[in-house]
């Protein structure tokens, strides 16, 4: 390379060509297909919906452990150990 001031350009080019190679493989070009802007918007807003409903959920459950009666207390006790620290 004589004029540094052509790097940007010539690395931009060999990383173009190699993105090019890549998708022209017959391995990497039969499952993947490009989707249409609506389709990956819809994957993204359900995908939000679903992360939302989960929030939700665990919110909720929070709060019903936290309101069991703590007599006994071991009720209590137990139910945060199970529903909000996986235990067995």
């Amino acid at each position: 390379m004589r004029d540094v001031s052509s790097f940007s350009g010539w690395l931009r080019k060999i990383a173009y060509n190699q993105c090019r190679r890549y998708y022209n493989t017959a391995y990497h070009s039969q499952g993947e297909r490009p989707y249409e802007d609506e389709t990956l918007a819809w994957h993204v807003n359900r995908s939000a919906e679903i992360l939302l409903r989960e929030e939700e959920l665990k919110s909720n459950a929070v709060e019903a452990v936290y309101h069991l009666p703590s007599n006994p207390e071991y009720i209590r006790e137990v139910a945060v150990l199970f529903y909000l620290d996986n235990m067995p």
